[in-house]
């Protein structure tokens, strides 16, 4: 397959229109055109990969840390989206550098791969498989105590070991940041991927 200038900035250097910049990009992979999605379903899936762990994690974390954790969500929720918006242009430089595969199921790997080689890519599907571990965890702790559940609780005071350990919830929470890549791969139009970030952290 013919190597192409895949990265946004790339085709903006060639002195191609932002109109044709999406249709360029999808040139190789017409076969899984119609595989792909659109925005809307770009930012549903977005919402659901946070809001589904935060619907574990966040309730003990704004316990332990009390109204202080009215100002720390939406702060987190902005290093997210930065996060993301990074994530993004790494994409669009992996994209630019080598032809990416349709039927690769790991961006995030493979951006790692080509930043910091081969190796390190198993560093990052560890941080996945530890994730996949630390939720399996938490659901069987909440499971556990059902059985202690009671219909009233003494909610104790933040202290700074609780506002600590609940730093740590956040960032969980927000870990799914990392199927972004792939989000951005199978969108129809990968340019407005940002849109779609910048909408879901507002949603957030």
């Amino acid at each position: 397959m013919e190597e192409s200038c895949a990265s946004y900035q790339c085709l903006h250097d060639d002195g191609i229109s932002d109109e044709n910049i999406d249709e360029r990009l999808n040139e190789e992979s017409n076969q899984f055109k119609s595989k792909k999605y659109g925005i809307f379903w770009a930012i549903a899936f977005i919402l659901g990969e946070n809001i589904g762990v935060g619907l574990i994690a966040l309730p003990n974390a704004f316990k332990d840390q009390g109204y202080i954790g009215i100002a720390t969500l939406p702060f987190f929720g902005f290093l997210a989206m930065y996060a993301a918006l990074k994530l993004e242009d790494s994409y669009t430089i992996t994209a630019n550098q080598e032809t990416i595969d349709d039927n690769e199921r790991n961006q995030y790997g493979c951006i790692i791969k080509k930043a910091f080689g081969k190796h390190l890519q198993y560093l990052a599907l560890s941080g996945g498989i530890a994730i996949f571990f630390s939720a399996t965890l938490v659901c069987y702790g909440t499971i556990a105590d059902l059985s202690s559940t009671r219909t009233s609780r003494t909610v104790s005071s933040p202290t700074f070991h609780s506002f600590a350990f609940s730093i740590g919830t956040f960032f969980f929470s927000y870990g799914a940041t990392l199927s972004y890549p792939n989000i951005q791969h199978d969108m129809i139009q990968p340019s407005k991927f940002k849109l779609a970030v910048k909408i879901g952290a507002v949603g957030k």
